[in-house]
This record gives structure tokens, sequence and C-alpha cells, in this order.
């Protein structure tokens, strides 16, 4: 199975079966270029590091399937910004704020004052390298940048379970895993994660990620997809 039918499997086992955000008979072109977009900010991007085990990159990409859901419930309006979240402050079906969404943390030289001269230094803050109307437009740049959050939360708390990486990803902060929204989000993707047939791909611990090719069979069939 390749990775973007993978997704679109993903996106189907996430849904409840009560859910009214999608209407599949109007919305699966859509969703199948969603998937797409999510496969294709994961292969592109390697050195984004989430995961370990043979089964990171499908662990990377329930990560993404599950945000969206959780964030967006796949919704069109918030997948294209006419709709957005927290004052207009979040944006794209993954609800990243600004200004961060559209930033990302690299190295510059910057000119300061040093003993009343002009010197060059390296410095490491977040620079706004993107536009909104492309997040907006392009969701694989969305997933991309979604994804770009969680390498960086995992950078900086490296230690940390995924439910420390939501909690960052979700309040700022890794060490603020009290809030009912952060256990709801990870053990959204725990539970898809599960469906989909990856071992070990736990909330509170880390382990190396498998898959579990006769479980993930069983999923596609169950939702018609052809692997």
């Amino acid at each position: 199975m390749n990775l973007t039918t993978f997704v679109f499997l993903s996106m189907l086992a996430v849904l409840p079966t009560n859910q009214k955000h999608v209407d599949l008979n109007k919305d699966l072109p859509r969703i199948k270029l969603f998937a797409g977009s999510i496969a294709k900010a994961v292969e592109a991007n390697p050195n984004f590091v989430l995961f370990k085990g043979k089964a990171a990159k499908h662990a990377a990409t329930t990560l993404l399937v599950a945000t969206a859901w959780g964030e967006s419930g796949f919704r069109e309006d918030i997948q294209r910004c006419t709709k957005k979240g927290d004052s207009g402050r979040s944006i794209t079906s993954f609800q990243m704020m600004k200004p961060w969404a559209l930033s990302r943390r690299l190295r510059f030289v910057k000119e300061v004052k040093y003993k009343k001269k002009i010197v060059e230094i390296v410095v490491k803050d977040w620079l706004k390298i993107f536009t909104e109307e492309q997040l907006c437009t392009d969701s694989s740049i969305a997933a991309e940048q979604s994804l770009y959050m969680f390498n960086h939360l995992r950078e900086f708390c490296p230690r940390g379970t995924m439910l420390n990486i939501w909690a960052g990803y979700g309040t700022g902060s890794c060490s603020k895993t009290q809030f009912k929204v952060i256990h709801d989000r990870c053990f959204l993707w725990q539970r898809l994660s599960k469906k989909m047939g990856l071992k070990h791909a736990y909330c509170q611990k880390n382990a190396d990620i498998t898959l579990d090719k006769k479980k993930l069979k069983d999923t596609a069939k169950k939702y018609k997809v052809q692997l």
C-alpha cells in the first residue's frame, strides 16, 4: 500500500459513524487530494523525525490525520481558512496559530552593537517564511508546517512522550498535559494508529513503531479500500 492510500484509509477510519462534518458522497475527491497532501508532506521531509521504528513514517501520517480531524473535522471552510479559530489567529485544518503558523525557527545573521561597534552574530529565532495564502491554498504546505511544529517540539522535548508533544502543540508547553483536550487529541491518534495496524504507537511512553500488515489489511477490507 502506498503512503497516500494509507493516509486516505486512515482518514476514513478516523471518521465516527455519526459525524456530520464530511459528506463522503460530495467530499470524497477533496478528501483524496487532502490525503495526497499529507503523504507528500511526510515523504518530502525525512529530516522531521518524530518516531522511531520501521513504521515511523506511517505514524507521522496518522499524527497529521488525527490532528486535522480533531482540530477541523476535515471541514473545507477550515481547510481553506474561510473559517478560522482563536479569533482569526488559528488557520488551516491543523489550526496552527499565527505568527508561528507562518514561521520556522532558523539561524540567521543579526547586527548588534557591541562596545560602540556594529558586529554580526548568528542567532536562532522564528522567521516568517510563508504567507497565510500559501497555507490556505496548498494543503501540502499546511501539512508540512504542522509536521514541522511537531518536529520542533520533539527537539525541544526530546525525552517527552507524545502526550507531552501534544501539550506543546496545543498550549506551547510540553509540561501542560493536565488538560482534557490534550488527552483527547493524543488518544485519538493512539486509537487511530492501532486501527491502522501500528504497534507501539503510545501516548504515554516511547517505543519503536512497527506495522501489523494483517491488521492493516483487515481495516482496508472494512472500509473497502484496495491495497
